[in-house]
């Protein structure tokens, strides 16, 4: 099982039964619903009093109303920014409407970097496995992990296989000269990395989203989370220095 699938429709929602949790993935890709999405969404129906903590049942109920088309349902299948806005919920894990995944940036704030400043506040755009010493640090290795990985994704190479070899982009490097008879170099492959995070900028930026939207939610620097009791400290003036380059 995916960790994104256990974690968000499952420990988020103090659901143990890997059977319960696997029929919810099930019904998500059934109904074309995203496992983050939904887990976090489901999360907040927790908080609106809609289902129990720990209530499989209830949930896959919920997932089938997404299903069903009716009115609670439709209003969950628009996701968790929706979702916190019909029932009025301040507390909501979401950067430019779409729900935060399961790495938590308060511990790893390099991630939480990538959530602010990423096209589609995604961890798969820019991980950062480790909390980093500094805010800077945290600044500065969520901005090489995206430009690494905007490169691997580019190429249709496995994300995930890169960054677990920590992202040997020398040797992708000779992959690509070796596989296109060109003479690039490691820096001429940065570049690359570079122009694409910028193009995207650009396009969210012509879409409407703002710099101001590259904010974690206040509740991520103000509650501690045990038992590190990290808060995500990298400040706006650090997270606005990303573009940088």
């Amino acid at each position: 099982m995916e960790y994104e699938t256990a974690a968000l429709l499952g420990a988020n929602l103090g659901i143990d039964d890997v059977y319960a949790i696997a029929n919810m993935s099930r019904l998500d890709d059934d109904y074309g619903l995203d496992d983050i999405e939904m887990g976090v969404t489901l999360g907040l129906a927790i908080d609106a009093g809609v289902m129990d903590f720990g209530d499989s049942t209830k949930a896959i109920a919920l997932i089938n109303e997404v299903g069903q088309g009716t009115t609670l349902g439709r209003i969950l299948g628009e996701g968790a920014a929706v979702t916190a806005r019909a029932f009025g919920l301040s507390r909501v894990p979401v950067i430019k409407g779409q729900a935060v995944p399961a790495h938590d940036p308060r511990v790893e704030n390099g991630t939480g970097v990538t959530y602010c400043t990423s096209a589609m506040n995604d961890h798969t755009a820019g991980f950062v496995l480790f909390r980093q010493p500094t805010p800077a640090e945290a600044v500065k290795a969520s901005k090489q992990a995206q430009i690494n990985t905007a490169v691997i994704d580019s190429l249709g190479l496995c994300y995930i296989a890169y960054f677990e070899r920590a992202y040997p982009m020398e040797k992708v490097t000779e992959m690509i000269n070796a596989q296109c008879g060109l003479d690039l170099s490691y820096e001429d492959v940065q570049e690359m990395g570079k122009t694409i995070l910028k193009e995207e900028r650009a396009f969210n930026l012509n879409a409407g989203f703002a710099p101001s939207a590259d904010r974690l939610p206040s509740f991520f620097k103000e509650e501690p989370l045990p038992p590190s009791n990290f808060v995500f400290d990298v400040p706006d003036s650090e997270i606005d220095s990303f573009w940088d380059f």
